[in-house]
């Protein structure tokens, strides 16, 4: 088997935080030994509440902030904590699309600078060059040579996402850090740039660390999940498993959550219950046990690590002993709606194309 392109391993993010107290400060855990593999033209998706965890992982794996430990392999070369040259060179591999598009677009600046500007920080070519790289990356993403002379202000949202898409493509990266792509996007605008990121990564042999919150798109986009928890991962493994058949609790609740279209929610007695504890004082043992219907005493002095169950793997001493959960996909009338869900993305979808033609 060939090496993953991306090995996270026992990757740790703290911070100091003062206590106000005479015993000093406290430690704030944001992200705790979490680690997963990413083979090459797939595509995995870190899952969870806001404050898991989650968009700290993303900007320790796209070089925006310094883990506190562990190691990031790219190629199998670690990235985490280069400096200089070598972090330079190494940082052309992984490009990062961030959630808000107009926020992480330079307003002052027209689009065509916008797009060259990563060119000339890794020295592509010469200005000519550089304007044929630019419409080739324009024309990549759906958009026309016509709008590099304009500024992000004249776009709407899902057009200001593609230019933030072409950027992280310029360098020709291997391996995009997409964080929440989508969720500040209109929900016709959000099937568009999905389908746009699925193209690119079949076009291209794309990697893709996937963050996100939307199951739906989670389900349309991932070939493995992870579901992060305080800064944790509880569980992960392929779609397919992690869909039909999640172990752990937490994971079992996010997936009860989600109302299906003419279903509502497929088993709402074990939808996500109670607030996220503060990952600056976390409970004891297991971080979940506090919201968890089937915690015991050994849940509350036990931290539970992750254990296989097949190709997938979960944290919970009780993973045997839960009773089997009724995912959405085995509830009655799943099949139909899911069916419903995808024929209105490819009306949407249709309709964009006849409307561009």
């Amino acid at each position: 088997m060939t090496e993953p392109l991306l090995q996270v391993e026992n990757l740790s993010k703290f911070y100091p935080v003062k206590s106000g107290n005479l015993f000093g400060s406290r430690v704030m855990r944001a992200v705790d030994s979490v680690s997963f593999n990413l083979r090459r033209g797939e595509t995995i998706a870190v899952v969870g509440e806001s404050g898991c965890g989650k968009s700290t992982t993303a900007r320790m794996v796209s070089g925006l902030l310094a883990p506190t430990a562990g190691s990031i392999r790219v190629n199998g070369k670690n990235i985490a904590g280069v400096k200089g040259r070598e972090a330079f060179a190494l940082r052309r591999q992984v490009q990062m699309v961030f959630q808000d598009p107009m926020a992480s677009l330079n307003a002052r600046m027209k689009v065509g600078a916008i797009l060259e500007e990563p060119l000339i920080i890794h020295g592509h070519g010469n200005r000519a060059a550089r304007r044929q790289r630019v419409e080739e990356l324009m024309g990549l993403v759906g958009l026309r040579k016509e709008h590099l002379d304009r500024y992000p202000h004249q776009f709407s949202g899902g057009q200001r996402q593609r230019i933030g898409i072409a950027r992280a493509l310029a360098v020709e990266p291997e391996l995009l850090v997409l964080d929440e792509p989508v969720s500040a996007l209109d929900v016709s605008v959000q099937a568009q740039i999905i389908n746009l990121l699925k193209d690119l990564q079949s076009k291209l042999g794309l990697s893709y660390v996937f963050i996100a919150h939307d199951l739906a798109v989670v389900k349309h986009m991932a070939d493995h999940v992870a579901v992060m928890y305080l800064g944790r991962i509880i569980e992960q493994g392929p779609k397919a498993q992690i869909f039909d058949t999640p172990r752990h609790p937490y994971t079992q609740m996010l997936f009860s959550a989600v109302p299906q279209i003419g279903l509502g929610r497929a088993n709402p007695d074990r939808a996500v219950k109670g607030e996220m504890p503060s990952p600056v004082n976390p409970p004891s043992g297991c971080h979940f046990h506090p919201r968890c219907a089937y915690s015991t005493d050994a849940c509350r002095t036990t931290r539970p690590e992750l254990a296989d169950f097949g190709a997938q793997q979960a944290a919970c001493i009780r993973a045997d002993e839960i009773p089997a959960y009724a995912t959405t996909q085995s509830a009655p009338g799943y099949k139909e709606a899911a069916a419903q869900r995808m024929k209105i993305y490819h009306e949407m979808i249709g309709s964009r194309q006849q409307a561009e033609a």
